[in-house]
């Protein structure tokens, strides 16, 4: 499976645009917010765990935000992406 997160993106930037699809553009914001904060938490946490600690909680943060909006995403427009 091969996921191209850059399409997504640009798909979900052309329902922001215009093309109201409310299911779908809220899962894109929530997924996008929930991203954005979990990083700023890091970023808070960076002192207590130090930069290695920190490095690694980050990139799992992102991965794991960003493979749940891919399947909310993918789940909203019932599309099976190959």
């Amino acid at each position: 499976m091969n996921i191209n997160a850059v399409e997504l993106l640009k798909e979900s930037w052309q329902d922001l645009k215009g093309n109201w699809k409310p299911f779908y553009t809220v899962a894109s914001i929530y997924g996008i917010t929930m991203i954005a904060v979990q990083v700023l938490a890091e970023i808070l946490y960076a002192v207590r765990l130090g930069l290695i600690g920190w490095t690694i909680s980050t990139i799992f943060s992102i991965l794991l935000g960003g493979g749940f909006t891919y399947a909310v995403l993918r789940f909203v427009k019932g599309e099976n992406r190959k």
